[in-house]
């Protein structure tokens, strides 16, 4: 039974289906990627927030397992996101609509989260505490390794 329809039609139709169907899933990868790149640049913004001088100065000074845990867990992330945000693909999808804020955040907030980093790291590094010892008594600063720990305040 022939209903008038050529085998052309139906591949012209099947063709526009399909072409739906990728833009629709397309659609999906964008609005997660922008979903995912908000919730990258808010988890940041709200640890760097508690991630405040005293609350550093603490974690500098405890010893326990936890603590070293916690300190190698934020170099971990400190890393991964330096990786990140310094990608040629967070450049790339920078330019698209509604990713700019979001790389811009990511990006301010990873290097303030190496400046805790560091200034964890340094803080618990001997050499570098006899070397900031020794540049300030040069230079007349009493007690220059205290200000180690508050470098990135």
């Amino acid at each position: 039974m022939t209903t008038g329809v050529t085998f052309d039609e139906i591949a012209e139709s099947a063709d526009r289906a399909f072409a739906y169907a990728l833009l629709a899933r397309l659609a999906k990868s964008y609005i997660l990627s922008v979903y995912r790149s908000r919730e990258v640049a808010a988890a940041l913004e709200r640890l760097t927030a508690i991630l405040i001088q005293s609350n550093v100065d603490r974690l500098i000074a405890d010893k326990s397992d936890h603590s070293t845990k916690l300190k190698a867990r934020l170099q971990e992330l400190h890393q991964e996101l330096a990786i990140l945000s310094r990608s040629e693909e967070a450049e790339t999808i920078r330019r698209l609509p509604l990713f700019a804020s979001h790389i811009d955040t990511i990006r301010e907030k990873t290097e303030d989260l190496g400046d805790i980093v560091d200034a964890i790291a340094f803080a618990e590094n001997d050499d570098f505490k006899n070397l900031v010892k020794c540049f300030g008594s040069s230079m007349g600063i009493q007690e220059p390794e205290d200000a180690i720990g508050r470098m990135h305040s």
